[in-house]
């Protein structure tokens, strides 16, 4: 669905840029191509939806993540080089030290930079939650056990 939305929208921004190559950028873009640009870079980093279907996968087996695992996570506030957004999250390369499954390099293996984003690491989000609701069943677990030791008095 999102590549069928993202080459519809590119189709109608091709369009619009030839028909309308004389209105001015909108502001803070040089061209409408840089504007264009921008839309298609943001669009391409929304996560997208995985193959889950169990008939794809074997070896399946609960997860269990050592407590040690979460403190080697480290959340940072950054801000994108080439747009300037604000944004929260990980760096990939300090994930990809705690956990290399988390993390995919980029395929074609050119440098990446703002322009060329081929050769960027990328997380995988999907995994990242499937870690979280490990941990989050552990906490309850743990937090069902000190209640129950609570009521019978111990």
């Amino acid at each position: 669905m999102k590549l069928k939305l993202l080459t519809t929208v590119t189709l109608l921004l091709s369009t619009i840029n030839t028909v309308n190559a004389t209105l001015p950028a909108p502001n803070g873009y040089s061209s409408w191509q840089e504007y264009w640009d921008e839309i298609s870079s943001y669009l391409s980093s929304l996560p997208r939806p995985r193959f889950s279907d169990q008939r794809l996968k074997n070896k399946i087996e609960h997860l269990r993540i050592d407590p040690k695992w979460f403190d080697n996570l480290h959340p940072y506030t950054f801000t994108w080089i080439g747009s300037n957004r604000d944004s929260i999250g990980f760096i990939a390369q300090d994930l990809e030290r705690v956990d290399s499954r988390l993390v995919v390099q980029g395929e074609g293996g050119t440098p990446c930079t703002v322009e060329d984003k081929r050769g960027c690491k990328r997380i995988d989000p999907a995994g990242i939650i499937a870690i979280l609701t490990a941990e989050v069943k552990t906490l309850r677990a743990e937090v069902d056990a000190l209640k129950s030791d609570q009521r019978v008095g111990y």
